[in-house]
């Protein structure tokens, strides 16, 4: 599995081409703007119309897939990520997004298409379910925007990631998780914003 993590979007856009294994014209993008669903409407449709601007500026061809499509018959979703070479799992809160990743019971799905030779891409948010756990996580984001809190992360690294490292506005609340989750015997990574990890195969392969 392949997984491009980061604290905000993507800081080196060759560096992802070159790991996704395409030229940027040529790498198609599943965006995963589920982070964001507790956001009015209008809201919610300002920023994916922003974020869909931005990747297709970095020349990537982007089309959302929403989550809550899926909730009631998922048996399409498999078909849907393998169409993709990237599946990018967006910055928003982290609880809301693990929510409507157990609500549309797609944790499988997506890590069978990971294994079928999709890119999982993710900031922020995006970044923080693939670890072990989301525990303390609560002290930077509201966990009462999901309709059921899920502490259990996705699991795809053995390590807990700690974006926007050293910001003003998560900066102390960070340090505190950081020290939580060590005490917890978690491994952990900071990222700053101009930060992200490659990672295949559970090796890390840009330290």
């Amino acid at each position: 599995m392949k997984l491009y993590l980061s604290s905000y979007r993507i800081p080196d856009l060759k560096k992802f081409s070159d790991f996704v294994g395409k030229e940027p014209a040529e790498i198609k993008m599943g965006l995963i703007l589920n982070s964001k669903d507790y956001k009015p409407a209008a809201e919610r449709l300002a920023k994916a119309e922003e974020l869909l601007k931005y990747f297709s500026g970095l020349g990537l061809q982007v089309k959302e897939i929403d989550l809550r499509d899926y909730v009631q018959d998922n048996s399409k979703l498999l078909e849907k990520f393998q169409e993709m070479d990237v599946i990018w799992l967006n910055g928003g809160n982290t609880f809301r997004l693990n929510w409507i990743i157990s609500e549309a019971k797609c944790e499988n799905i997506l890590k069978q298409a990971l294994k079928n030779g999709v890119v999982y891409g993710g900031d922020s948010a995006g970044a923080i379910i693939v670890g072990p756990t989301l525990k303390y996580y609560n002290s930077a984001d509201d966990p009462s925007v999901a309709e059921k809190i899920i502490y259990k992360g996705l699991n795809f690294v053995d390590f807990a990631v700690l974006p926007h490292w050293g910001s003003v506005e998560y900066g102390a609340a960070l340090e505190d998780i950081k020290r939580n989750l060590e005490k917890d015997n978690y491994k952990t990574i900071t990222l700053t914003d101009d930060e992200f990890l490659l990672i295949n195969d559970g090796k890390i392969l840009n330290t």
